[in-house]
């Protein structure tokens, strides 16, 4: 406990959340006033872990990214930090890659036995000021609430677990609000890129899934969604079903879109109708179906047909969340698989260097291999000399953020 209590020290004098929350609503968009704010929400890597060693490094790997880039650190809750920088787009994205890194590397040399468990989409997130100032400004308003509410800074923020009242909340919430407005709420989208060497970036497809942080940070703000694995996927399994029925709300017609299911989800009655009416898209084509890799291999014996279903009525079935080491193990084309993500994590250059000739014979028997959770540059730049051309994460949110952005930033 002790080491709680010293992180959770929040400065004399400023630093705070409600200093942070008057610049952000003193700014006024002049060009010395900080351009972007980056969120950490350290708080779900203390909850699982815990581990006093490993916080001291994570803080010290935020005060090193904060001195150099001329930054401010903001305490939001006693794990929960915030950065308000005066930079350039570009610059931004490298400072969320910087400390991306630092931690990954952390998490990997310190508490193994989670890394690659913690979603990292939880633990950033990056307000560019001149378009999302009021969406940054709300954040920080919601961290102000729970400090009103928190009447002991000194004790350890107590979680509860998923029930199915919860699953059960959301569920109404769906029906009597309807599935425009839980679009609205809930729903996000993240694009996938085609990037050719010395060509710059251009979405090609869209991902679509419901945001975890968003349903804990507004219908049950410090429950433990996954801690109850059984019950996380009875949560899964419903939002499944929801977003079924909500894709006409925000299914792109110009570009293909792509859903996550579980495997499970597809043996519904749901999906069999969403299926036949092409989720309301003009051809089947444009749908995309993603499923994990665990999850296809938890149902190895069923996905061949359920894949060769789905192809035959012209929409993709994509492996998502493939590790370097995979490749070469399973055989996708089998699998009736039309696309391979691979996941990006730092130090895995090696790896997939050594899986050369793997990503060459997906793509020779037409199956198209695409880097996700991609945080650096240097994922496109290795992925370029493989023969890789699509790619999806932060990093390539950043650089879509404008089109001047995309046209003038070509990576070599």
């Amino acid at each position: 406990m002790a080491r709680v209590q010293a992180i959770e020290q929040v400065p004399p004098g400023g630093n705070t959340a409600r200093e942070l929350l008057s610049r952000l609503r003193a700014s006024t968009g002049k060009a010395n006033e900080p351009t972007h704010l980056l969120v950490i929400a350290f708080g779900e890597l203390t909850l699982s872990i815990g581990h006093s060693e490993f916080f001291d490094q994570v803080e010290r790997a935020m005060a090193a990214v904060v001195k150099a880039n001329d930054a401010d650190l903001f305490v939001l809750t006693p794990f929960d930090r915030a950065i308000l920088a005066r930079t350039s787009d570009y610059v931004a994205t490298g400072i969320v890659s910087d400390l991306k890194i630092r931690v990954l590397q952390l998490i990997e040399r310190m508490v193994p036995e989670y890394y690659g468990v913690i979603d990292q989409s939880r633990l950033f997130r990056m307000f560019d000021l001149s378009r999302r100032r009021d969406a940054a400004i709300s954040v920080i308003e919601g961290y102000m609430v729970l400090a009103a509410n928190k009447t002991d800074w000194q004790m350890a923020p107590q979680r509860g677990l998923l029930t199915t009242q919860h699953i059960q909340e959301v569920e109404t919430l769906f029906e009597r609000g309807g599935a425009a407005a839980f679009c609205r709420s809930f729903v996000t989208g993240q694009d996938m890129v085609l990037a050719p060497q010395d060509r710059a970036p251009e979405p090609v497809m869209t991902e679509f899934f419901v945001s975890m942080e968003s349903l804990r940070n507004r219908l049950f703000p410090g429950v433990d969604i996954t801690a109850n694995t059984t019950l996380f996927k009875v949560l899964t399994l419903s939002l499944d079903r929801m977003v079924m029925r909500a894709f006409p709300h925000f299914g792109r017609a110009v570009r293909q879109s792509s859903i996550n299911l579980n495997v499970e989800t597809t043996k519904t009655r749901e999906f069999e109708t969403f299926l036949a009416s092409k989720g309301g898209q003009p051809a089947a084509s444009r749908l995309n179906f993603e499923f994990r890799v665990v999850d296809i291999l938890e149902n190895i014996q069923i996905f061949p047909a359920i894949a060769k279903r789905i192809t035959q009525t012209g929409a993709m079935v994509t492996a998502d969340f493939v590790r370097p080491e995979m490749l070469g193990i399973l055989n996708f084309e089998k699998l009736h698989v039309r696309m391979v993500k691979i996941l990006w994590e730092p130090g895995c250059g090696d790896v997939l260097r050594e899986r050369r000739s793997e990503i060459s014979a997906l793509t020779r028997h037409q199956v198209a291999v695409a880097f996700c959770r991609v945080g650096d540059p240097e994922a496109v730049r290795l992925g370029q000399s493989l023969g890789v051309v699509l790619y999806q994460g932060y990093f390539i949110d950043g650089l879509l953020r404008s089109t001047a952005d995309r046209e003038e930033y070509i990576l070599r």
